[in-house]
Parts: structure tokens; sequence; C-alpha cells
């Protein structure tokens, strides 16, 4: 993420896998040099036996992730079932539901999921039209109780003027490869995406630990080639991450995403893995903001 932003302090981002703030299976976190370990789990791929209650279900999750832009669409909060302990940040802030990008009832351009149901959750990265031009959006969701818990936005106005910034070049006509399943033989665990996503934001200060990349994987921000012409290969050794959260996870297609806050810029990444081996990245953010809300 590169929105000007520059070193603060020195020493290893603190990683935590899950990273809600609210009842949800829980993940450790991890502080100093690397991830915690994590249970056993079944083989890359592979649903464990019980696959958790229904509203978990990738189904129901799509179903719900569609409904959320749905209301977004006519700016109907109420037709959410919300949680008690129901929060909704936009850029790290707590807002109302219902204000923020919602009151300008955005339309869905293109759009692309993520679900997690060990998690009981989801992210999406979407190109949003709204009066005053396209936004890059992602939105992370999570339910309890049969409840949306969760809503956390970053979404990105043309006014805003950021370095990055081309929407358009986020739509994809066709097949979506990010979002097609990996043969089995390809997929990682949900420790190992993890593990490689914390090395990619720990490289930022050691950049002997930057995980294996692909020729031609290229870091994206709001549609636009960031720093460095883009390389994944190329680490932002400009400084640690303060806060990194790992919140929605899906060895099936190999996609990890990550909150991450640094030198008070946030964003969402999403990061695109085969066979431990990052094939691209992409960010929505770079707002300034002295945290990320959760």
């Amino acid at each position: 993420m590169d929105a000007g932003v520059r070193s603060a302090d020195s020493g290893k981002s603190e990683h935590a896998v899950g990273g809600q703030s609210a009842p949800a299976p829980s993940s450790p976190a991890v502080d100093g040099g690397g991830m915690a370990e994590v249970p056993p789990e079944q083989p890359a791929g592979m649903k464990p036996k019980d696959a958790g209650p229904p509203f978990c279900r990738v189904e129901e999750l799509r179903r719900r992730a569609d409904a959320y832009f749905s209301a977004m669409r006519v700016n109907d909060p109420q037709a959410l079932r919300l949680h008690p302990l129901f929060r909704y940040t936009e850029n790290g802030q707590e807002v109302m539901l219902g204000s923020g990008i919602w009151a300008n009832r955005p339309k869905v351009d293109f759009v692309r999921h993520v679900f997690d149901e060990e998690q009981c959750g989801s992210v999406s990265e979407a190109v949003l039209s709204q009066p005053l031009g396209l936004s890059a959006f992602a939105v992370r969701l999570r339910y309890a109780d049969d409840l949306l818990i969760e809503i956390e936005v970053h979404s990105v106005y043309p006014y805003q003027n950021l370095r990055y910034f081309d929407p358009q070049s986020i739509i994809v006509s066709g097949v979506d490869r990010w979002t097609v399943s990996l043969p089995v033989e390809q997929r990682d665990s949900r420790q190992a995406l993890a593990d490689l996503a914390a090395r990619y934001f720990d490289a930022a200060i050691d950049p002997d630990v930057l995980p294996p990349s692909v020729d031609g994987c290229m870091v994206i921000q709001n549609g636009a080639t960031a720093a460095a012409n883009g390389s994944c290969a190329v680490p932002a050794t400009d400084g640690r991450y303060e806060q990194v959260r790992i919140p929605v996870i899906d060895p099936a297609t190999g996609i990890v995403t990550a909150v991450a806050l640094k030198r008070g810029y946030i964003g969402m990444f999403l990061f695109k893995i085969r066979d431990r081996t990052i094939e691209n990245i992409e960010i929505i953010g770079g707002i300034a903001s002295q945290t990320t809300g959760w």
C-alpha cells in the first residue's frame, strides 16, 4: 500500500488471523516474528467434517453478500438482519449504517467474492458507480448466531485524488481468474496461506522473508499499478505495518485477504496464491486513518 507512506519504528508487523472483535471461531494472534501455530486441519482444499452452521456455508454466504449490495443500492439497512452487537466501519471510522457510501446508493459495476466458512464471513472487491464517478470498494462481512455482526468497508472515491486510482481496470469481462478454483494438488492450507501473507508484510523491514512470486506478479492498488512498477518481487521497504489482520481465507481459490495499517494509511489486500507462490496482489485503499477501526 503506497500513499506517501513512510517508516515509523522497527520490528515485524503484528498479525492476527481471524482478528474479529466479537464472538467467532478463534484464531491466535501473533506478536513479533511469525505466524502462531494453529490447530491441525484437513488437507488443503478439503472441507472439514463439520462444515459449521448452515448460514456459514458458501452458498448462503454468497446469497447474503449479494443481498448486502442490493440493500446498499437502495439504502435500506433494514433489509439486513443485524446482530445486537453489530458494528459498521468505513475507512477505519465507525459510522451509522445508511450513511457514508450507502447514502450515495451506488450501483455495482463489478464484484468478486471470497468466502470463508470457518470464519463465517466474506470479503468482496467491487467497482461501484455513484454520482461522482467510479469507486474502488471492498467490504468484509461476518455473521454470528445467523445474524450480520460486522461490516468493514474500504472505499476510495474519485475526488480523493489518490496517486494509484483506476477502478475501471479492476473490471473483468469473461472468466475472473481470481475466483476460479485451483486444482487440489496446487492448493495450500489455511495456515500456509496466512503465513505467506504475513511474510509479505514482514518483508517491509526484512526483505529476506519476502515470499516467492511468479514472473509477472503485479501489485495493483485501486486498479492502478502500484509502486516499484507493481512488482510483487520488490518489497515495500518503507517501514513496518503496525497492524495486520487476516480475516478471510479460501484455500479452494487460493485467496487470502488482509487488512493492514501503515503510517496512518489503511487498505484491504487480496493475495492470489498457488502452490505457495503469489500470483497477484490487489489492494483497495490508501486512505488516511489512524486505526483500522477493529
